[in-house]
């Protein structure tokens, strides 16, 4: 998929298989921010993690993703090593 038409493809791809949760990587924290703000406007609840956020918001985030408010978690790689 060209990296233009990543975000699109993947929201598509979230739309057509309704998984319970997912959790996507991204290279850069502006890579995840737009990512993050673009799905819950398709209708995709999602929640972002990076190393720009503060802990709270982290915490947050990763709060709503196991209560499954949010069935996307958004993640910059770095960020996504304190996840387990």
């Amino acid at each position: 998929v060209p990296s233009s038409a990543r975000a699109e493809s993947l929201a598509n791809l979230l739309l057509y298989e309704r998984p319970e949760r997912t959790v996507v990587f991204c290279a850069t924290r502006q890579q995840a921010r737009e990512l993050s703000e673009l799905l819950p406007l398709l209708g995709i609840p999602a929640g972002l993690i990076s190393g720009e956020l503060e802990q709270n918001a982290r915490n947050r985030a990763l709060e709503a993703f196991r209560e499954g408010r949010c069935h996307v978690l958004v993640a910059t790689d770095v960020a996504a090593r304190g996840i387990d």
